[in-house]
């Protein structure tokens, strides 16, 4: 699978956040004489609102590759805070993971993209910025299946099992789909000033799936293992993000009345 989309949008979103990074919260204020009325002054306002970017990295697949030699992933992370509690979040990565069942070895690989909200539930300390939150994702794949080998079901013990590995079962299905959605509950705590660390639990449930013919999506990129007798699946994530703030201007408009004071002459 190509993994060049998935780089070009997450540092795309890293230029976006620098570019609209802003050093600290500022109001800025233009005072207009209105017209020949000297006893009025316009002022315009423009407050900048703190927002924030995060973008990072899921930790736990880079780890479980490590101990896996049969997996392989990589999942950017990003969420923008929409409002004071609420933030659109995003999820893109891909996934290699070869699987050997009782009967079956294959291997699946594909992408695939995650959007929803996260809800922040509480901030544990005053001051720290932490949270706490529930969220939910809906989630898409593009991905293969591919059979390596596989032993035929045998009723009759007396003959030897024996593994298939040339056959016409024995090829790669392409252009398979998933769709789910995710149910989310997690933590974020700033380690660093901007740098956070997260953890999240998900529970997923199969809405659709295009499945090869004569096979099946035993397994589905971030979803993982899937089963005719159950739709539901269960995950985590493990998050270092760092936040960007972005400032929103907001302009206020106010009139000042000035008094005027009469000139006094002078005494030559």
């Amino acid at each position: 699978m190509n993994k060049a989309p998935i780089f070009i949008l997450f540092f795309s979103l890293i230029g976006l956040g620098l570019f609209a990074q802003k050093v600290e919260q500022t109001i800025e204020t233009d005072s207009i004489v209105s017209g020949d009325n000297l006893d009025e002054i316009k002022t315009v306002q423009r407050e900048r609102t703190p927002f924030q970017l995060r973008v990072g990295v899921d930790l736990s697949k880079p780890i479980r590759g490590l101990n896996n030699d049969d997996f392989s992933g990589i999942e950017f992370v990003g969420d923008l805070q929409f409002s004071e509690k609420i933030f659109i979040a995003m999820e893109l990565g891909n996934e290699s993971k070869t699987t050997q069942s009782e009967q079956i070895n294959f291997s699946t690989e594909g992408n695939y993209i995650k959007v929803g909200l996260d809800f922040t539930i509480s901030r544990s300390i005053e001051g720290l910025n932490n949270q706490m939150f529930l969220g939910f994702r809906l989630a898409l794949s593009r991905h293969s299946q591919e059979v390596n080998r596989y032993v035929p079901w045998n009723l009759n013990r007396f003959w030897p099992e024996q593994e298939i590995t040339q056959s016409n079962a024995i090829k790669k299905y392409e252009s398979l789909s998933a769709n789910w959605i995710e149910i989310i509950g997690g933590v974020k705590t700033e380690i660093l000033t901007n740098l956070f660390m997260g953890f999240s639990l998900r529970l997923n449930h199969l809405l659709s799936d295009k499945m090869p013919e004569n096979f099946d999506n035993l397994y589905i990129p971030s979803f993982n293992k899937k089963t005719d007798d159950n739709k539901f699946g269960a995950g985590f994530n493990y998050t270092l993000t760092y936040a960007l703030p972005i400032y929103i201007n907001k302009r206020v408009k106010t009139h000042q009345n000035l008094d005027r004071q009469p000139i006094q002459p002078t005494d030559n």
